[in-house]
């Protein structure tokens, strides 16, 4: 429960991080534009001024496009969803403990929790582990979950 606690927040965050880099990284190439039409249009400034403007944008344009930050914010969102789901599992299992019922099928459904929070550890490889992140979403688990002062 704790793991899915943890994977939760940090995919929440690490999607927060890459759509706030995304949304940056448009409105610099939105002002370099902008800067670049107004030194061509009222020529302020040295021909060299709209010239390097110009390639800044357009490298940042084509970055954003070649890049396709919108496909990793949405594997991030599926691995959160998978999370999530597997969370809620585990809750809804630890509530059925601590009313002290005894389901028959509880193993089974703790297992397809288990193997739901899996299926996400697996697609995670392919992004860059954030250690420093993962301490945070460590901290903020035991202390929501009153483990830790």
């Amino acid at each position: 429960m704790l793991e899915a606690d943890f994977s939760v927040r940090y995919w929440d965050a690490m999607i927060r991080r890459h759509v706030t880099r995304e949304q940056h990284l448009r409105l610099t190439a939105a002002l370099i534009s902008s800067g670049t039409a107004g030194t061509l249009v009222f020529s302020l400034g040295e021909e060299w001024v709209w010239k390097l403007l110009s390639v800044l944008a357009a490298a940042i344009s084509i970055y954003l496009t070649w890049a396709g930050h919108g496909r990793p914010v949405q594997r991030m969102s599926s691995l959160k969803k998978a999370c999530m789901e597997g969370l809620l599992e585990y809750e809804i299992l630890w509530a059925t403990v601590q009313s002290g019922s005894s389901a028959p099928d509880i193993w089974v459904r703790f297992e397809e929790a288990r193997k739901k929070m899996a299926s996400g550890t697996n697609e995670d490889s392919e992004f860059p582990r954030d250690d420093a992140l993962r301490e945070l979403c460590q901290r903020e688990v035991l202390q929501a979950r009153g483990l830790k002062a």
